[in-house]
């Protein structure tokens, strides 16, 4: 089991931080030979007031990345928005 923690504050705020951590979590996924990857971040998908403010564009691509490597979960923690 492959266990990934984002910092999805970076994936709201921090454009150059952001694709850097967005380029390791593809490369990761698409190299690990882990039959199940689950991921955990604070912000959720649809965190869409967040993502207005700031370069959320790299939240918004999480769900196609991790549907393309066969990701089984992904749990977030804010509920502000839910």
């Amino acid at each position: 089991v492959l266990f990934i923690f984002l910092d999805t504050n970076l994936l709201n705020n921090a454009v150059a931080l952001a694709q850097e951590q967005y380029d390791w979590l593809a490369k990761t996924l698409a190299t690990t030979h882990a039959e199940w990857k689950i991921l955990v971040g604070y912000h959720g998908f649809s965190n869409t007031a967040a993502m207005d403010q700031y370069n959320g564009q790299f939240l918004a691509d999480l769900p196609k990345l991790l549907e393309m490597h066969d990701v089984q979960a992904y749990f977030s923690g804010t509920g502000q928005q839910i």
